[in-house]
Parts: structure tokens; C-alpha cells; sequence
């Protein structure tokens, strides 16, 4: 297998205009890849009032992000292969919202991510610690595949950036239920490279939970999960050596 695919960018991270975006295109080419697949933080349901949150689109800049996009793809036709997708939320209060934004758009590919972390998960996790908040992720993680709303799922075990103890083995027959849905529902499945620059420095998943997967037959991506553009393309050559 020649990975020579970033599944997962986002490059409108540092500029929300088109010559930001461009900057992806150009470090996707001089990393030697064919292709990129735009992925930017789809808006959330006004419900969460997030219209001014760095990391996700608002409504407006969310059409200049589609503009921008298809004006890349045309600009590089023939040298790069560019895809256009988002990543998506789950969250309970989010799906009608993800609904809207397929409805709305033929995307390429829509990612959807568990953000655990993140303040609008606080009400449904305070007090929760060690493997019950691991559980709950995995609940929720198997909700999101079941949903039908995501071509992709991102960063299986994201989770673990705010985990104390991460013990894979204890949780396997979850996972391996996450795995039998993701086949069910033809989800495919992404080795996020971006963990390789947390403090835990591995692969998302981790190893053990990925040669699970394998027991699969599973559709898979690899992705950076860049923020920046000289992110893109980042630990791939590192995930073709250690999965080949």
C-alpha cells in the first residue's frame, strides 16, 4: 500500500481566504502527493452559539470555504487531485445540522469526529474519569458510525489527549463493535497521524486498536490532520513504515 493520500486538512485554520488554501495545494505537491481532501470544521447547529470559535466555520465563512475550494480543485486539475469534504461533530444536539450540511452539498467525504474535550460535552461527562469516560467515548463513537450521517470516521481514540489511563484491552469488545458497524455501514476507517504531535506521540488510533481493525474489512484513509500547511502530508511516510 502507497499512502499518497491526506485525508484530513484544514486550510482555512490560519487564513479563511483563498490564498491560504492554496498554501495546502502547493505543500501537498512538494510533499509528492496526488491528492488532498479538504476537510474543514463544518459549522455547528446554532444551538451551541459557536459562530466565533477559531477552530470552526461559521455559517458565511463556510460558503467562502466551498467557493474557495472548488476554485482550488479547477486551479490544480491535472497536477493535484483535490477533494472536498468537512468534518463534522457528533454530538447528539449536532446531527440534524450534519443532515442539513450533506443535504446541501455532494461532498467528497465527511468526517466525523468525537471531540470529547470539548465544552459541549462537559455537561454529559463532569465527574466522569478513567474507563467510565473511555466507555462513554465508545458509546458515543459506535452512535456516530450507526448515525448514517459520515462517509469517515477521524481519530478513533482522540479521547486519550485528556485521559489519565488509556488500557485498550479492557474496552476491545467495544471496539470491536465500533469495527462491525463501521463494515455494516460502510465507514471508513482513519489512521490520524496528528497524535504523533501530542503528548502521547503515537497514531490515532493506537497500534493495539488498529492490527484490531485489521481483523476487518474496513476502508481506510490516512490523514495529518494538518492545521498548518507545512502539517500536510506530516507522519505519513512514518505510517507507511510502521503499516504497510
Amino acid at each position: 500500500m502507497i499512502i499518497d493520500t491526506d485525508f484530513h486538512t484544514h486550510p482555512f485554520q490560519q487564513e479563511r481566504n483563498y490564498d491560504g488554501m492554496r498554501r495546502y495545494a502547493e505543500s501537498a505537491l512538494a510533499k509528492g502527493l496526488k491528492r488532498i481532501v479538504f476537510t474543514e470544521h463544518a459549522p455547528l447547529d446554532p444551538y451551541f452559539n459557536f459562530e466565533n470559535h477559531r477552530h470552526y466555520l461559521n455559517s458565511r465563512e463556510y460558503d467562502i470555504y466551498l467557493e474557495c475550494a472548488e476554485r482550488c480543485r479547477a486551479e490544480y486539475a491535472g497536477r493535484l487531485e483535490i477533494g472536498i469534504g468537512i468534518e463534522a461533530d457528533y454530538h447528539m444536539r449536532n446531527l440534524e445540522q450534519v443532515a442539513r450540511l450533506r443535504a446541501n452539498y455532494p461532498f467528497d467525504h465527511v468526517g466525523g469526529s468525537l471531540h470529547l474535550h470539548g465544552v459541549f460535552w462537559e455537561e454529559y461527562t463532569a465527574g466522569m474519569t478513567g474507563d467510565a469516560r473511555i466507555a462513554y467515548a465508545l458509546d458515543r463513537t459506535l452512535e456516530l458510525v450507526e448515525s448514517g450521517l459520515y462517509s469517515g470516521l477521524n481519530h478513533l481514540d482522540f479521547f486519550r489527549w485528556k485521559q489519565a489511563e488509556y488500557v485498550p484491552e479492557r474496552h476491545e469488545e467495544r471496539f470491536r463493535a465500533i469495527f462491525a458497524a463501521m463494515v455494516k455501514c460502510n465507514v471508513s476507517l482513519e489512521l490520524n497521524t496528528s497524535g504523533m504531535r501530542k503528548t502521547f506521540a503515537s497514531f490515532l488510533p493506537c497500534e493495539t486498536v488498529w492490527r484490531w481493525s485489521l481483523d476487518y474489512p474496513l476502508r481506510r484513509t490516512f490523514g495529518s490532520d494538518a492545521h498548518k500547511p507545512e502539517y500536510v502530508g506530516g507522519f505519513l511516510a512514518e505510517a507507511q513504515a510502521q503499516f504497510p
